[in-house]
């Protein structure tokens, strides 16, 4: 999870998100939206690649079990 509102895109292929219990389907041209502090998974269950742009705040934290948080490369 991530301490701050994360938004998902998918440039090509496709996608499976578990959000909050519930699996979510997403191929190109959809973009999924994560609510600070809400666990969530992406997998790709396709044979061919997926291509997705992540866009986290300048600082957001990442929260995995276990582990101190830290700052994904992509929010620095």
């Amino acid at each position: 999870m991530v301490d701050r509102e994360e938004v998902f895109v998918v440039l090509s292929g496709g996608v499976t998100a578990r959000l909050e219990g519930a699996e979510h389907r997403l191929v190109t041209g959809d973009a999924l939206i994560v609510p600070p502090h809400t666990p969530f998974a992406l997998g790709n269950p396709h044979d061919e690649p997926a291509e997705l742009v992540a866009v986290l705040p300048v600082g957001g934290q990442a929260i995995m079990q276990g582990m101190e948080p830290f700052v994904p490369p992509w929010a620095r």
